[in-house]
């Protein structure tokens, strides 16, 4: 059975579930160009690089968003766009700092060795979108 659901549900159900996941943020400033950002468990979550040369080529403060898989877990992450800007809004909001690119990891999955004696591994995509041009970035 197929569901269909629309922009207002999707934003509602991604925006309640990052409050309930995340929670209360704490940031902590490590660099002259890096925030580091902590969830309610004391986790780090995310970091923002703020005009850095680790920054993606044209963007002034880029959210790395590393709990990505923990979020996919309870809801897929198949409208990338929508969710990037929900992402960057729900830590602009709690945080203060304008987000201009949203960079995480999405498709989990492991990946059988071809060769005997080498391990499964662990994969994912990088997504990688900047708010501002309204395009995904080259990585």
């Amino acid at each position: 059975m197929k569901y269909i659901i629309d922009k207002t549900q999707y934003d509602k159900t991604v925006i309640k579930l990052l409050y309930s996941v995340i929670g209360k943020i704490t940031t902590e400033k490590t660099d002259f160009d890096t925030v580091s950002v902590w969830d309610k468990n004391k986790d780090r979550i995310a970091t923002i690089w703020i005009k850095s040369a680790y920054a993606t080529k044209g963007c002034k403060a880029e959210l790395e968003f590393n709990k990505s898989e923990m979020i996919s877990k309870y809801l897929p992450i198949v409208k990338k766009k929508r969710f990037s800007k929900l992402l960057a809004l729900y830590f602009e909001k709690n945080t203060g700092i304008k987000i201009d690119c949203v960079q995480y990891f999405t498709n989990y999955r492991w990946v059988k060795s071809d060769y005997e004696g080498d391990e499964d591994s662990y994969e994912s995509d990088i997504v990688s979108y900047n708010i501002k041009k309204k395009k995904f970035n080259e990585i």
